[in-house]
């Protein structure tokens, strides 16, 4: 589905990413993992066209996407969701909902006049109760919580009908309870919508819970890959990221 071929990204001395390579089949659920400064996001930045890529070629069903813009990347198929919620704050969450949807259909000139479309209201209920959040549908999104902005986030990115979607640290910021129910969120929006599904997460229950597969960066370098109980048994991951109180199970 999606494929990454020696990947690399520098900014000046700095080796962000170092050739990297991995494989996202399609229907997937994959984590990437590592400490601060691996490389996670920059990876993520290279794969969407937020940044170019220094060498190394990014596949999308065997079609060369490298260094396309990000629009292009979207259109093609690819969405994403950021760290730090990226929604409207003063519209309210159908609204929020409609807008993205119009940006899909090339509509953004119309974003700053009062919306009409019947059409485009049905889409955006329809994403609403994918979501959970017709309760907040008429609520302003800087009045929502945290945890709801960012599942709107995802809805956002959901909107434009992606093939692929990428979440980075989709629980940031979240207390227990809202962590454990944005992973309820996450399992059911990847089954229902048949996605291939790759996240960056630091809550190992959750990557380890989740993830088919995980993969971890050091130093903008591939250190594994595998299954989570790959993972969890790997003397060099634990060495490097999970730290040796790390119990495998």
């Amino acid at each position: 589905m999606l494929s990454i071929s020696n990947l690399s990204k520098s900014f000046g001395g700095v080796v962000a990413t170092n050739n990297v390579t991995l494989e996202f089949p399609e229907g997937s659920l994959s984590s990437i993992i590592g400490p601060n400064g691996a490389g996670k996001t920059t990876l993520f930045n290279l794969i969407t066209g937020k940044l170019k890529v220094d060498s190394g070629k990014v596949k999308l069903e065997d079609e060369d996407i490298t260094n396309l813009s990000t629009r292009n990347i979207v259109l093609k198929g690819i969405s994403r969701a950021f760290q730090i919620s990226n929604i409207f704050p003063s519209l309210t969450v159908k609204e929020s909902l409609m807008s993205s949807l119009m940006s899909k259909n090339n509509q953004a000139e119309k974003l700053f006049i009062p919306f009409h479309s019947k059409a485009l209201e049905e889409e955006a209920e329809e994403l609403l109760e994918i979501l959970e959040m017709k309760s907040l549908s008429n609520v302003i999104c800087s009045n929502i919580s945290h945890g709801d902005q960012k599942v709107l986030d995802i809805g956002l990115a959901l909107s434009l009908d992606p093939k692929i979607l990428m979440l980075d640290e989709p629980t940031a910021g979240m207390g227990p309870e809202e962590r454990w129910k944005m992973v309820e969120t996450i399992e059911r929006l990847w089954k229902l919508k048949k996605l291939t599904l790759i996240f960056i997460e630091h809550d190992m229950d959750i990557v380890f819970k989740i993830s088919q597969r995980i993969h971890v960066l050091r130093y903008g370098s591939l250190l594994a890959s595998g299954s989570p109980q790959e993972i969890k048994n790997n003397e060099e991951v634990i060495n490097a990221y999970l730290g040796e109180d790390f119990e495998a199970v």
